[in-house]
């Protein structure tokens, strides 16, 4: 009975998003894609692996675009991917037997996640965990505009465990040397946001 939802939020992702929908298929019971304003074929690409592909308007919150996601969802529990992120090998089919073990002892678990260069044949960058998997729960919602993260908003501390990375890992092509060109110039139009907001926050680049 335990149902897994997968969501992803994307914009112009052609080049990554059938590789990341790919190793999420078979392994979870409903994929959710949300387009923030594509111009390229990501939707088209998208639609080829799940018919919940939604729309939302970008406003430079990550926060608020993941959220939407979220309020689509149905599962127990939820792996939310980015557009550039896939799992590594066959460790994706593993997700649903980790939810059942931790069902009852956790309610968010990080995955080992590597960093590759694309543009340099996959080269290795680093590793780091990182939140991807969580419990489905009203009070379990993305904060923070940029450098998004879950918590509960209602103050609960949040039970967190690193999943063993032979089980469940993940690869990253969003730092390949081309493409974090373009996130960068991203990013400062959502710290801009942040800074008319909170001008007395300490902001991460």
């Amino acid at each position: 009975g335990m149902r897994i939802s997968a969501c992803v939020i994307m914009r112009d992702e052609a080049l990554n998003i059938a590789e990341c929908l790919r190793s999420l298929c078979g392994n979870v019971d409903e994929i959710i894609v949300v387009d923030t304003g594509s111009v390229d074929d990501s939707v088209k690409i998208a639609r080829q692996f799940t018919r919940q592909v939604f729309f939302y308007e970008w406003d430079n919150d990550f926060a608020r675009a993941k959220n939407y996601a979220l309020a689509q969802a149905n599962g127990d529990w939820i792996v939310f991917l980015d557009a550039d992120e896939y799992f590594v090998a066959e460790t994706g089919k593993n997700l649903r037997s980790i939810a059942l073990d931790c069902d009852k002892k956790f309610d968010v678990l990080q995955i080992y996640r590597q960093n590759i260069d694309r543009d340099k044949q996959n080269m290795f960058l680093d590793a780091a965990y990182v939140l991807r998997f969580f419990r489905r729960n009203p009070m379990l919602k993305y904060v923070e505009r940029i450098h998004e993260t879950v918590q509960f908003i209602d103050g609960y501390s949040a039970r967190t465990a690193n999943v063993n990375k032979e089980a469940l890992q993940l690869y990253h092509t969003g730092y390949s040397t081309e493409i974090i060109k373009k996130k960068c110039a991203r990013n400062l139009a959502v710290l801009q946001e942040e800074i008319k907001e909170k001008p007395d926050k300490k902001l991460r680049f």
